[in-house]
């Protein structure tokens, strides 16, 4: 089972931008799915941060090459309900993940119909990933996927901060045409306006 999140802070400026508001009417919401901060961001360098236990409690734990902490980490070592959803959203795509009795094509239908099962029915943004990263390329196909399957009622936007370590080939983006705009966060310093929504696969040079 995992579970979406409401809008954080951030998010909710994206209820005032014009370009977005054919997807929030009707009452539609925006929403983010999270994973554990550090522990899902392979990509993680000056930015990585986890949450740890020691003696049962939770602390931070910077990486060697840390020059800023993590906000979304420091959130899980305060905030047990957050730490709780995101570890359980990540526990339960790495089992399907390390499931050895599947195919990968089997793992990604699996992982993306666990998403698409609690998918809040009012969603018009998705925000992938406050907190957490495309941490293999399993797990970002099976995206791909509901992305592919919500592309009329729904926009899917996802932040990470590589697609090197997906490695699933340009011949996948050119393939899929679908309503995902993958958003490099190191080149985002504001709101992106009108947030380039064509309906394809978005890639920083």
């Amino acid at each position: 089972m995992v579970k979406f999140s409401a809008a954080n802070t951030k998010l909710k400026k994206l209820y005032k931008v014009a370009a977005l508001a054919k997807w929030l009417d009707g009452g539609r919401k925006i929403y983010s799915f999270d994973l554990l901060s550090g522990w899902a961001c392979p990509q993680a360098d000056k930015c990585m941060s986890r949450a740890i236990l020691v003696d049962g409690k939770r602390k931070i734990q910077d990486g060697p090459n840390t020059e800023f902490r993590c906000f979304s980490a420091s959130q899980e070592v305060v905030y047990t309900n957050v730490y709780n959803l995101r570890k359980a959203n990540f526990d339960a795509i790495r089992a399907i993940v390390a499931d050895s009795t599947l195919s990968e094509d089997d793992k990604i239908y699996a992982i993306a119909q666990l998403i698409q099962s609690t998918l809040p029915k009012n969603a018009g943004i998705i925000r992938i990933h406050v907190a957490g990263d495309f941490f293999n390329k399993l797990y970002f196909r099976a995206w791909l996927e509901v992305a592919t399957n919500n592309s009329s009622q729904a926009v899917v936007v996802g932040l990470t901060q590589k697609l090197t370590n997906i490695n699933c080939g340009k011949q996948l983006y050119c393939k899929m045409k679908v309503r995902l705009t993958i958003l490099i966060w190191k080149s985002i310093t504001t709101i992106p306006t009108p947030l380039s929504l064509t309906a394809v696969i978005s890639r920083s040079p």
